[in-house]
């Protein structure tokens, strides 16, 4: 259906929600695509890699960030919560 390129590796889970997939990458990005035609959403930057995969239950995204990575200097291990 559609194809995306990202700028870090996805070591995390592709999670679908709703109308939206979400994506972590190694370098702390999420990203949420539409499902229909891979525009992107909506994206933000944590302070730690990602290798885990987001849950989401009812309104909230919960994501853990923790790991290391060569582009992030001092990397903050945190779980952060989004709702709309």
């Amino acid at each position: 259906m559609w194809q995306r390129q990202l700028g870090s590796a996805p070591f995390g889970c592709a999670t679908v929600a709703r109308d939206a997939v979400i994506v972590p990458t190694y370098d702390g990005r999420v990203v949420a695509f539409a499902a229909a035609d891979g525009s992107t959403l909506w994206h933000t930057q944590l302070r730690a890699g990602i290798n885990s995969c987001p849950a989401v239950g009812r309104d909230l995204l919960v994501i853990a960030a923790g790991a290391k990575h060569p582009r992030i200097a001092n990397p903050v291990t945190e779980v952060v919560a989004y709702s709309p």
